[in-house]
């Protein structure tokens, strides 16, 4: 599996960056969407970010609605709950709507997640429950150790300060 993100976010960007373990790009307009979705035969996971150009994320999200080898992801921090549920029962609904920020481990999550749904249905195992799946090899999906030693840095810097309260 592979994952690409639609989103002009710098957070997003920065997440994107400081994933390892999987292939990861980022793309802004429709043609750089187009080319993740035609760079290799693996499934793409693909984050189409809202809080930008909502037209062209609406586009892209139409275009590769019946791209069954496309799993997509709507991501927004500004779109109402209201309004994700009303696309959600659109013609063009998505596989999966997220609230940002979002973080390593929720995309790392959500990759095994599909890597095991689609275990289960290319084995036909939809009936055999959780034992079924006990030794499926999923993608570690991890952050880069520079990155991983910022936030701890970061944290570390957090909880000082709170305890000079």
């Amino acid at each position: 599996m592979r994952i690409c993100f639609y989103s002009d976010d710098a957070q997003i960007a920065d997440l994107a960056s400081s994933l390892e373990g999987i292939e990861v790009s980022t793309a802004s307009t429709m043609d750089e969407v187009q080319a993740c979705v035609n760079s290799s035969e693996e499934k793409l996971l693909l984050f189409i970010d809202l809080d930008g150009d909502s037209e062209q994320a609406h586009l892209i999200n139409q275009t590769l609605f019946e791209d069954s080898s496309v799993i997509r992801i709507i991501i927004t921090e500004t779109t109402s709950l209201k309004d994700l549920k009303k696309h959600q029962l659109s013609d063009e609904a998505a596989f999966g709507y997220i609230k940002k920020p979002m973080t390593g481990e929720l995309v790392a999550g959500l990759v095994n997640d599909f890597e095991l749904a689609d275990y289960v249905e290319d084995n036909n195992l939809i009936h055999e429950g959780d034992k079924a799946v006990e030794d499926v090899e999923l993608t570690f999906v991890g952050l880069k150790k520079s990155d991983l030693e910022e936030m701890a840095a970061a944290q570390a810097g957090t909880e000082e300060t709170s305890s000079d309260d």
